[in-house]
């Protein structure tokens, strides 16, 4: 798998849980690369 695509984004994340605050997407953004490595 290409290590710059995330598993999931999160509108991903935001689709099964709730809505982020745009300071949670980016924090979100950076978790979900980082588990996708």
């Amino acid at each position: 798998m290409d290590p710059s695509v995330s598993f999931a984004t999160h509108s991903d994340l935001e689709d099964r849980w709730h809505k982020l605050l745009p300071e949670e997407q980016a924090q979100a953004d950076i978790l979900l690369e980082d588990a996708s490595e």
